[in-house]
């Protein structure tokens, strides 16, 4: 055995925990789990055996950069975000990128986000118009996370996304 955990038993006339936390667990290392109930008269068998690979959210991507040609309409319309993978993947593959891009003029405003697979490195931003105002705009800031999908034995499945990367700032653009 790896390693075992004990719930705690209830209070007098509550139902006993399901629940208790292993530790010592790697992410993306595999490992069985199953339980036992046991009382003053002994255990139970265990229940079947159940695999579960344990993950925690992906690193940062590094080295975001963004690139754009002036579009007419809208400082957004050409610009493309591009980016260097995440160190680590959190012991799940990594099924999505996200990107943000917001302003400040007296509070934070998102003006535009995009989002590619687990094995894109660039998307091309998609302006949100609500905010934009033209001449003078303030500097935008442009931020990439990365995120995992975890599958549980019952087939559901989470999305896990981890802390969102240092900020590029783009100076005035116009």
């Amino acid at each position: 055995r790896l390693a075992t955990c004990v719930a705690s038993p209830p209070p007098a006339g509550r139902k006993a925990s399901k629940e208790c936390t292993l530790g010592g667990l790697r992410p993306g290392a595999p490992v069985w789990v199953d339980a036992v109930a046991a009382n003053a008269a002994g255990a139970s068998a265990p229940t079947a055996r159940t695999r579960f690979v344990p993950s925690v959210p992906p690193s940062a991507p590094l080295a975001v950069g963004a690139s754009r040609d002036r579009g007419p309409n809208h400082p957004l319309e050409q610009m493309t975000v591009r980016w260097n993978p995440a160190p680590g993947n959190g012991g799940a593959s990594i099924t999505r990128y996200e990107v943000r891009a917001s302003i400040s003029y007296f509070r934070t405003h998102l003006l535009g986000m995009c989002s590619t697979d687990g094995s894109g490195r660039s998307c091309r931003l998609q302006p949100d118009d609500s905010h934009y105002r033209p001449n003078p705009y303030p500097s935008l800031a442009i931020i990439v996370r990365a995120c995992n999908d975890v599958a549980f034995s019952n087939g559901e499945r989470e999305r896990r996304c981890g802390d969102w990367s240092q900020v590029l700032r783009w100076g005035t653009l116009w």
